[in-house]
């Protein structure tokens, strides 16, 4: 009985969170009123309170996903290598958390195309030169993000690379066959 009241409360405080991340993310999209919409319309989602209540680890994934999508915006508007890192990290924790989260390794993949579009865009507008300096960190925040989504999986799943056949047969094989 303890250990699911802990889980409870871990999860339900992984949902909170889950909705302040969705209020960050509508916010820097569209403005606050879009974040608050976001945040509101997750917040009393029967599905995210059911979750929380019977303590499985969606709402776990699901903030570490909005997580990394968030860094990833950061990614694209700042082109800051934290943002880079953060999206990294989150996407590891995602997949560590659920491992059908694996799509959202092409968050940091998506925000450097976008980064190298808009390069493209303003240099073609401004009629100046590619910085070459911003596809550069561009390209070279791709691997990065990935290295260290595989590098906080390891270190959060170990078990998945102590046992890589027992790990694919539990979460694919027989997973895939309940669903």
């Amino acid at each position: 009985d303890a250990i699911a009241v802990a889980g409870r409360f871990v999860i339900a405080l992984m949902d909170t969170l889950t909705i302040f991340l969705l209020f960050l993310v509508g916010r820097r999209i569209f403005g606050p009123g879009a974040g608050l919409l976001a945040a509101a319309f997750y917040a009393f989602t029967a599905q995210a309170i059911q979750l929380s209540h019977f303590f499985a680890m969606d709402p776990a994934s699901t903030t570490f996903t909005v997580l990394a999508v968030l860094a990833g915006i950061v990614m694209v508007q700042e082109r800051t290598w934290r943002a880079t890192c953060l999206t990294g990290i989150a996407a590891g924790l995602a997949i560590s958390s659920k491992f059908s989260a694996l799509p959202i390794l092409a968050v940091p993949i998506t925000a450097a195309i976008l980064i190298l579009w808009r390069e493209q865009t303003a240099s073609r507008l401004a009629e100046r030169p590619l910085d070459t300096r911003v596809q550069l960190n561009a390209l070279l925040g791709i691997p990065l993000a990935l290295v260290l989504a595989i590098v906080t999986f390891a270190v959060t799943s170990p078990y998945a690379f102590l046992d890589w056949e027992n790990f694919i047969r539990a979460t694919l094989v027989e997973q895939g066959r309940m669903v």
